[in-house]
């Protein structure tokens, strides 16, 4: 009994003394790390916002104001509210402002920052103090995105599948409510605004 296990000790002390003579071998691989930043998107104005051909006349001698109301949602009429001394009249329908957005990724929410309110006045020379339009009151339709065919909330708008969207944009005219001394000329009257979309 004792002389089988001294055989055993024996045999297995080279085993374990012919593992331990074996190094380790191992290999070392390079790689790169990478990234690409893109933090721009594209905006791009489709149609211009027209209120159409109106007949017009100011408060010449009060503060009173009639409005047209252009809807974001391109299949809603226009809406006009007068005065007794403010007046606004639809001769032609006009349509609202219409823009593309893309290169953004899927489905990210944006922020629609409302232009500043502004006069809009007479392109061509008018007598001092004529009556000017004062544009305000905006509000957005998701044409193409992920809500289409809804009205922006809150001024959030989240693009589709393909980081892109296309929505209108509405406003309110009104009348000068600055008392002007002379009322509206015929003619073109314009102002340039600038709407923004941002992350």
């Amino acid at each position: 009994m004792n002389l089988s296990i001294k055989k055993i000790a024996v045999v297995a002390v080279p085993a374990l003394l012919s593992l331990s003579s074996f190094s380790a071998i191992s290999k070392t691989a390079s790689f790169t790390a990478s990234v690409e930043v893109k933090n721009t998107f594209e905006l791009n104005v489709v149609d211009q916002l027209s209120f159409g051909k109106i007949r017009a006349s100011a408060d010449t001698t009060g503060t009173t104001q009639a409005t047209l109301v252009m809807p974001a949602n391109p299949n809603a009429s226009a809406v006009v509210a007068n005065t007794a001394d403010a007046v606004i009249a639809i001769l032609e329908e006009g349509a609202p402002a219409k823009f593309t957005i893309e290169g953004v990724a899927a489905f990210t929410e944006l922020t629609i920052t409302d232009p500043t309110e502004t006069d809009i006045t007479a392109k061509d020379s008018a007598p001092p103090g004529a009556a000017a339009f004062k544009l305000g009151t905006y509000e957005y339709f998701v044409v193409e995105g992920a809500d289409a065919g809804s009205l922006v909330v809150a001024n959030k708008i989240q693009v589709d599948g393909d980081g892109k969207a296309t929505f209108t944009l509405g406003a309110t005219l009104s009348t000068d409510g600055s008392t002007p001394t002379s009322d509206y000329i015929d003619g073109a009257y314009e102002g340039t605004f600038s709407v923004e979309v941002a992350y």
